[in-house]
């Protein structure tokens, strides 16, 4: 025995040795039929990794694409790939739940966009069940994916009879794809989305922006009852008459973060960061932040330990975009440090 822990010892510590931190362990890389090929959306369970996007086909146009990777070697493991009706189709978001995996997007029916969400056995990458949503004849689509349990809930827009987009979001059965319940909200008779979507506790959130009367974007974040949809709060502001939108969302505890951009007084877009008691919606904290007078956006929300950080783009003096990350302390909202390059 003492031999056997000797020999695993060493070889845990000869692979261990072997990949110094940050250093590439795999790649994956390929040209399917052309120069529009772009994985947009990841999420891992157990050993595997689970990509979503699109690739070209031979015919020139864009085919859905899931694919399974052992997360250790990058071997590929399964792929699903699709041409619905000869036109544009693409994966935009991809979730886990249990042994499903889940990804929703938008498929070409020959005339417009669908909504359309599909599920996959994540072992083998079999076709479980999928949800295809054409309302009016008018472009559709699913943004975002989220899985708790046994429900996924995805958010998106719809084009309504009156010609214009409605906020989607739509919870369904994991396993057997049976829609539990659907929120379709149109706040002034124009053009409402939902960008980002999540689970926290019983709660389903979904972030993103509705238009106005006035025509002009609002920021908007919505928590459902996970199981009814029953609508618990909303927050709807305009800062300033301007474009505001909820890009990203995560939560913690009682705690709710959403980030986006909302416009100033000069008119130009802030990288903003929002917190939320998640049980009433009351702002707890909120940071906004303008680099240099120009249009700055947050994308992207993670939270670890008692940091918040946030990613996206500010604006710099040249006039052009630089990488940006943001870190804040979760409780208070206090700025602690960023990088930008």
């Amino acid at each position: 025995m003492k031999n056997l822990h000797a020999l695993a010892l060493g070889i845990l510590t000869a692979a261990t040795a072997f990949a110094a931190p940050g250093d590439i362990l795999w790649t994956n890389q390929f040209d399917f039929a052309g120069n529009r090929d772009q994985a947009l959306a990841i999420t891992g369970a157990g050993k595997n990794l689970y990509a979503a996007g699109r690739t070209r086909n031979a015919a020139g146009n864009d085919d859905w694409r899931v694919a399974a990777y052992d997360a250790a070697t990058g071997t590929l493991l399964w792929t699903n790939q699709f041409d619905f009706a000869a036109g544009r189709d693409e994966a935009l978001s991809v979730a886990t739940a249990g042994k499903i995996v889940a990804a929703a997007g938008r498929v070409r029916n020959g005339n417009n966009d669908d909504w359309y969400v599909e599920t996959y056995d994540t072992a083998t990458g079999t076709i479980l069940w999928s949800d295809r949503a054409d309302l009016t004849n008018g472009n559709d689509r699913a943004n975002c994916l989220a899985a708790a349990g046994n429900i996924l809930v995805a958010g998106g827009h719809v084009r309504n009879a009156a010609g214009n987009d409605d906020g989607f979001v739509r919870a369904y059965d994991a396993t057997t794809g049976t829609p539990l319940w659907t929120d379709q909200f149109d706040a002034a008779a124009d053009n409402d989305d939902v960008s980002a979507v999540t689970i926290l506790g019983k709660k389903a959130i979904a972030v993103g922006h509705v238009t106005n009367g006035a025509g002009d974007r609002d920021w908007t974040v919505r928590a459902y009852d996970l199981l009814t949809g029953q609508l618990a709060w909303s927050n709807q502001f305009d800062r300033v008459a301007g474009d505001d939108s909820a890009l990203a969302v995560t939560g913690r505890g009682r705690a709710l973060y959403v980030a986006g951009y909302t416009v100033n007084a000069g008119g130009n877009e802030d990288f903003t960061v929002r917190a939320y008691d998640i049980s009433t919606g009351n702002l707890l904290w909120e940071d906004q932040y303008d680099f240099a007078a120009d249009d700055d956006r947050a994308v992207a929300l993670a939270v670890r330990g008692r940091t918040l950080t946030a990613v996206g783009r500010v604006a710099n003096l040249a006039g052009d975009t630089d990488y940006y990350v943001r870190t804040l302390d979760a409780g208070t909202g206090n700025f602690l440090w960023d990088d930008r390059a």
